[in-house]
């Protein structure tokens, strides 16, 4: 997630390479950044922060207590933290950074490609010129969108940050149910992402909700009716509940708000 928004900040000419300044413990990872994008790669968390109007921690939650404590004395009240660590309240943030100007960034993986849903919360010590560059920043990764509950944040984790890989598992049981028929597998493959690909176009182009459209694919008696039945009556709408109600507390657990 760091590199796509390194991409998409050089992308949109926000900043040049020699203004971004990135850490990696890891050599291979450095040498890699500064020869994509020609930044400033350091294995010093002190100085990729010093100096900064913004800085990112895009790390593991495991990490998070141990950079803190790393960076926390050199951190100035002029700055803002963006932390994309998953899980990470305002209050953790806060707390181990000791540090008041915070934004709580929930991005998703279709960031990678420009076609993210970040929703976001600054604390309120942030400036309102550091959350326009916020903005601005998730912008370049797609869609945002700032709340000012911070409970949202894990709901917004349930939906948007999980929501991908239950896009992509539905996925999967739609190429294999195909296969099953006696489809091969390229054509089950580009007939399912195609299918998902316009079907996600449509509803976001069309001024009618998805449940009109999905009736307007549904004859009565047809074959769509059909199918439509039997996740009717294998309680698909209860199972779509059930598995974002479980993302939903678990990440609530996560970021100890349960």
């Amino acid at each position: 997630m760091a590199e796509a928004i390194i991409s998409g900040i050089l992308q949109h000419g926000m900043a040049k390479p020699r203004d971004i300044r990135v850490s990696d413990p890891a050599a291979q990872r450095r040498h890699h950044l500064t020869n994509e994008y020609g930044i400033n790669a350091t294995d010093s968390n002190l100085e990729a922060v010093a100096d900064s109007d913004l800085f990112v921690l895009a790390i593991k939650p495991q990490h998070l207590l141990d950079v803190a404590r790393e960076i926390k004395h050199s951190v100035v009240p002029e700055q803002t933290g963006v932390s994309i660590v998953a899980g990470a309240t305002l209050e953790t943030l806060t707390g181990h950074l000791e540090h008041q100007s915070i934004i709580r960034v929930m991005p998703n993986t279709p960031a990678q490609i420009g076609e993210g849903m970040s929703l976001w919360i600054a604390s309120s010590s942030v400036n309102e010129e550091h959350k326009k560059s916020t903005r601005e920043i998730l912008e370049t990764l797609g869609k945002e969108l700032e709340v000012n509950n911070e409970a949202y944040m894990d709901m917004g984790t349930a939906l948007s940050g999980s929501g991908p890989a239950f896009v992509f598992l539905f996925l999967e049981s739609l190429i294999d149910a195909a296969i099953a028929l006696g489809m091969p597998a390229s054509m089950a493959n580009a007939l399912a992402k195609q299918t998902l690909l316009g079907s996600a176009k449509l509803v976001i182009e069309s001024s009618d909700d998805p449940t009109k459209l999905r009736k307007m694919v549904t004859s009565p008696g047809g074959t769509t009716a059909e199918g439509i039945n039997i996740f009717q009556t294998m309680n698909f709408e209860g199972i779509v509940k059930s598995a974002l109600r479980a993302s939903y507390e678990k990440a609530k657990e996560l970021g100890g708000t349960k």
